[in-house]
């Protein structure tokens, strides 16, 4: 449990809510908890394990428990073994329709993996782009849900 004034700044609270959860407090006193799940949030989110050591060092004057820093080290061991990503698929019909899509200058970048000679990974993020440029091209594209 980690034990914070309600004094200090509102900056600061608000960067340890972004490392642990609320678990109440007084009016002087908030405290808040590191858990699994909060410090893997805060490493999805961008923040390193190391900057989490330095901060929970900083806000408890360098009193930071040794068994609370040997989980930290090992939980941010585990983060990024493997990544999940939202892709679609592209399947063409044929070897001749992918590749006239691999060759277009505009629709090229939008492709991802290929997985065979009509299959590949197109990033979720590109679809809408994709779309559009395969009906500029003719190549309307049935999207299944």
């Amino acid at each position: 449990l980690i034990s914070i004034s309600t004094r200090d700044t509102r900056y600061l609270r608000y960067q340890l809510e972004r490392l642990a959860e609320w678990r109440g407090g007084q009016a002087a006193e908030a405290h808040y908890q590191l858990t699994e799940d909060s410090v893997w949030q805060s490493l999805n989110a961008g923040i390193q394990g190391e900057q989490i050591l330095a901060f929970l060092r900083r806000i408890t004057a360098d009193a930071l428990h040794a068994a609370v820093e040997r989980t930290l080290v090992v939980w941010a061991s585990q983060f990024g073994r493997v990544a999940l990503g939202r892709v679609v698929v592209l399947d063409a019909q044929d070897e001749e329709t992918m590749q006239a899509i691999r060759q277009a200058p505009e629709l090229a970048p939008l492709l991802g993996e290929f997985l065979g000679p009509t299959r590949c990974l197109v990033g979720d993020e590109h679809l809408d782009d994709l779309v559009a440029g395969l009906k500029r091209r003719g190549i309307w594209p049935r999207i299944r849900r």
